[in-house]
């Protein structure tokens, strides 16, 4: 039974953050950006995308505006480095 209360928990746990990142996804459609400009909840919600793909929680196929941001991020020179001087990459 507990096995069951646990996998009960993932799953609601897993809905929950789909839901949210679609309301990001929204968000995304009229800034590129969470707020006016770049800032660290940019820098954080990619470091929970990249959480997020990995658990197979998300599909970045189906988000575009999350998937433009997160190859942004991906793709820029100085998150590259801070994702290697953490072993990230």
């Amino acid at each position: 039974q507990t096995d069951t209360a646990i996998n009960e928990i993932q799953e609601q746990s897993r809905t929950d953050l789909v839901n949210l990142y679609n309301k990001i996804e929204q968000r995304l459609s009229k800034s590129p950006w969470l707020g006016a400009h770049f800032s660290i909840a940019d820098s954080y919600l990619f470091a929970t995308l990249r959480w997020a793909i990995a658990m197979k929680i998300i599909d970045l196929d189906k988000l575009p505006h999350l998937s433009t941001l997160f190859n942004k991020m991906h793709n820029d020179d100085l998150m590259k480095k801070v994702m290697a001087d953490e072993g990230l990459i």
